[in-house]
């Protein structure tokens, strides 16, 4: 009888202690702590940096654009007074030097009709660059940019202009462009085809003009569309985890094949109690 009794009290106090909840800090069978759900799958997984889209590529940028000489093209010889706003055409080359630099070529030539001042004016520019231009991203859809260049113009004018100080004839000149400043967006609805918009200000100087006239600064603003090609981009390839990484990441979840756990060591500690 004692023997009887001391097991049944052994038995209500496993039962007890089997229908009390864990605390909420308790680990589980395996002596770990739960892993935090809001981990996710990939958590601790080291992610591969972003695939270089630009360097080593070559971009092609044909456009064509509004050109608005300003300034003057050479002293008491204002440019409005010999032409007009006229239109440009042009192409872009470059080479990507990274993530975000691209070297690039630009030749651009304007077709420039007479002004108010003198209808049977007209005037021609052809000019070649050199410079960098600058991308705030890759890999995106919208690609904004800026870009710095030098270059050299050829300008010539024909037709009789008259200003409160000389009479101008016509001419060639040649200059330089100081500088050359551009900014812009394109928009890729392909990885490898795109199409922008622009905004340029080229400022500089003639060097050579015809006899008689002082040098001045020019001024040229454009506003226009490109159309913007990678030729060669490659596909890019989705990152793959590695299998340690995965591991890791779900091995903390998952319990040990073998093992008995709390609840199966209760039940065998009844099923001994009621053989007694």
């Amino acid at each position: 009888m004692v023997g009887l009794v001391m097991a049944a009290a052994q038995l209500t106090s496993s039962t007890a202690r089997a229908q009390t909840p864990p605390p909420p800090d308790s680990t589980d069978a395996t002596g770990a702590a739960p892993a935090d759900d809001e981990e996710g799958p990939e958590a601790g997984v080291k992610r591969p940096p972003a695939p270089d889209q630009r360097a080593g590529h070559v971009l092609l940028q044909p456009r064509i654009s509004l050109a608005v000489p300003f300034a003057d093209l050479a002293v008491d010889l204002p440019a409005n007074v010999v032409v007009g706003a006229g239109v440009a055409f042009g192409v872009n080359a470059g080479v990507g030097l990274g993530r975000s630099a691209v070297l690039q070529a630009t030749g651009n030539y304007a077709l420039l009709p007479g002004s108010a001042r003198c209808n049977d004016c007209s005037g021609q520019s052809l000019d070649l660059g050199l410079g960098l231009a600058y991308h705030l991203t890759q890999g995106l859809a919208f690609d904004p940019w800026i870009s710095y260049a030098v270059g050299y113009r050829r300008s010539s004018f024909e037709g009789q202009a008259q200003t409160s100080r000389l009479a101008f004839n016509g001419g060639v000149f040649q200059g330089i462009d100081a500088a050359r400043i551009a900014l812009g967006g394109d928009f890729y609805p392909l990885p490898w085809l795109g199409f922008g918009l622009f905004l340029g200000l080229d400022v500089g100087t003639y060097v050579v003009r015809p006899e008689g006239l002082g040098r001045s600064t020019y001024g040229n603003f454009t506003a226009g569309f490109q159309i913007a090609l990678d030729p060669i981009r490659q596909r890019l390839e989705a990152p793959t985890r590695t299998g340690n990484g995965a591991q890791k990441a779900t091995g903390m979840r998952s319990a040990p094949a073998g093992g008995a756990t709390g609840l199966d060591l209760q039940a065998e500690s009844r099923r001994s109690f009621a053989g007694i």
